[in-house]
C-alpha cells in the first residue's frame, strides 16, 4: 500500500493507513473514537482510546496543507472526527 501526495510518497504507519482507509470509506460521516477503535483495531479496549486519538494529528501533519486549519480531517467536538473530501 502506498499513498502519494502531489507525486511524492507519503510514509504512513500501518494503523495510519487503516484509519485513513476507514475514514475515506466513510467520508462526510462523523466517526466516534469508539467506532474507530472497533473498526480499525477490532476491539473496544478502554486503554487504547487515547492512542486512537493520537493518529488523527499525525495524519493531519502528513496530509493536510495546513495542519493547524484542517480541511479534510475535521473535529466534531464532543463526538469524533469526519473526513471531508
Amino acid at each position: 500500500m502506498e499513498l502519494r501526495r502531489e507525486g511524492n510518497v507519503v510514509p504512513l504507519a500501518p494503523q495510519e493507513f487503516k484509519i485513513l482507509k476507514f475514514m475515506v470509506q466513510n467520508a462526510q460521516r462523523v466517526i466516534s473514537r469508539d467506532e474507530r477503535l472497533n473498526e480499525v483495531w477490532g476491539c473496544q479496549r478502554y486503554d487504547l482510546r487515547r492512542s486512537v486519538d493520537s493518529h488523527i494529528p499525525r495524519l493531519r501533519q502528513k496530509l493536510e496543507v495546513d495542519p493547524a486549519s484542517p480541511v479534510h480531517f475535521r473535529t466534531v467536538h464532543g463526538f469524533g472526527y469526519k473526513f471531508v473530501t
